[in-house]
């Protein structure tokens, strides 16, 4: 244990710490930041998705009803949904959301 702090993970605890990791001088220059060139937001569902015989309509119609410029706004599991369908194929059963809570033990 260095210096007292208890490792993250077994990883952690061999690992060859990170004694001096500011020794160089710091560049705090101004920069420019260059804007993207193009969009990475698809702002149209495509007609060839929305077509009547497209298994995948549905999953478009429901992601096009979603709020993405509000953070965390998105029904998780139903964008979960949303997104698994779009790899796995419209016909794949999405498993069931898991979660765990682990109890904190009070030793620490």
């Amino acid at each position: 244990m260095l210096l007292g702090i208890k490792p993250l993970t077994q990883y952690d605890a061999i690992a060859t710490p990170i004694l001096a990791f500011d020794s160089h001088a710091s560049n705090g220059a101004a920069f420019n930041a260059i804007k993207a060139s193009q969009d990475v937001m698809c702002q149209k569902v495509s007609r060839l998705v929305l077509g009547k015989g497209n298994p995948m309509r549905k999953w478009a119609i429901e992601s096009a009803k979603m709020n993405f410029d509000i953070p965390d706004s998105a029904p998780a599991g139903k964008l979960n949904e949303v997104i698994w369908k779009s790899v796995k194929g419209p016909n794949s059963k999405m498993p069931k959301i898991r979660h765990s809570v682990i109890a904190a033990t009070g030793k620490d």
